[in-house]
């Protein structure tokens, strides 16, 4: 994504990425083309995906602040570790493979919530050539994958052949292009309305930087509040890898230990909640460092606001207050889940 102006004109298709190249080799490096501030202004159901090649982590976490990523694709021969460091700082992750060597698949399963499989090629990625889709039988694994490789206008009838239960989606790039970074907004917007649909098999509707229709979920469903799917497979891989001060919060809370339920990485609207209570119509949230870093901050304030709007309280605890103070913490759970009977009488809230 290389331009601003039509970056803001894709967003409002029905994408559920958006991916931005911070590889300096790459014609579409996106450092001088669009500014931090331009990404500020995307919807936030609209995940900002940030890729590297073989980056230096702490670049990485360096870029992922500033341009305001939640995602990182990592593109190149990045290790499990550094997938594992990244994903426990609360970033989804997408490792990129090579269908036609062999992979490591086990090791990186843990720590991503997608793979991407695309045409190797030196320049990593945005060549234009497609691989042997036939390939994607060997794939056996857990982890749902995105197709990318040369994916092109005339692809919908062959895409709609593939079936394979951990397709989630697939990246068009080079092939809806006026030139490197530029995306012909016509070629995308025909491509996603044409149906039948091209992704068959899999579980969802998910692309990164410009993609298929999405499926949403009943918006009168109190639940999830009209949650997307992509957000039940993100949510299902993050129960996987809980931070420590998740883990441990749950076992204190799990089970109706505190007389109700909770759930832990629950979607709701456009949000993955660290824990909630429908009952009690509550939000728990546990932080780590990276929440002080004031666009972060603004960030949590805003999504707070959106949530507490749909009738939905949240509050917010530090990995150390979890784990070093957790009688307070769950005092002050209890506080919250405990009704309050209104002056006069006696109080109508269940539990």
């Amino acid at each position: 994504m290389g331009d601003a102006a039509i970056m803001h004109q894709l967003a409002q298709l029905s994408a559920d990425m958006l991916g931005f190249i911070f590889y300096p080799r790459s014609p579409r490096y996106v450092k001088g083309k669009i500014e931090p501030s331009d990404i500020t202004h995307l919807p936030k159901s609209l995940s900002k995906v940030g890729v590297f090649v073989n980056e230096d982590e702490a670049v990485i976490e360096e870029n992922a602040v500033a341009y305001h990523l939640d995602t990182l694709q990592l593109h190149g021969s990045e290790s499990p570790e550094m997938c594992k460091n990244l994903k426990r700082k609360g970033y989804r992750i997408i490792k990129a493979f090579n269908l036609t060597k062999q992979n490591d698949f086990e090791a990186y399963e843990p720590y991503c919530d997608y793979f991407l499989f695309d045409t190797p090629s030196e320049k990593h990625g945005g060549t234009g050539a497609k691989f042997d889709w036939s390939l994607l039988k060997r794939y056996k694994g857990s982890v749902p994958f995105l197709l990318s490789g040369g994916i092109g206008p005339d692809d919908a009838e062959e895409l709609q052949q593939i079936e394979h239960p951990q397709m989630a989606g697939i990246d068009i790039n080079s092939k809806f292009e006026v030139e490197p970074g530029r995306k012909d907004v016509n070629a995308i917007k025909n491509f996603i309305q044409t149906p039948p649909s091209p992704l068959k098999g899999g579980g969802g509707s998910c692309k990164t930087e410009t993609p298929e229709h999405l499926t949403f979920v009943d918006e009168h469903n109190s639940m999830h509040h009209g949650a997307m799917p992509i957000l039940f497979e993100l949510a299902k891989n993050n129960r996987l890898n809980p931070t420590d001060a998740e883990d441990f919060l749950w076992k204190q809370i799990a089970g109706s230990k505190l007389g109700v339920r909770f759930k832990r990485q629950h979607p709701i609207a456009y949000f993955i909640a660290d824990f909630y209570c429908h009952k009690a119509r509550l939000i728990i949230e546990v932080d780590g460092g990276y929440h002080n870093i004031p666009s972060q901050y603004e960030y949590d304030c805003n999504r707070d606001f959106e949530l507490e709007e749909l009738g939905l309280k949240v509050i917010r605890f530090t990995n150390e207050e979890v784990l070093f103070d957790i009688e307070n913490v769950l005092k002050r759970i209890k506080e919250e889940i405990t009704p309050q009977p209104p002056k006069g009488g006696a109080s109508n809230y269940q539990i």
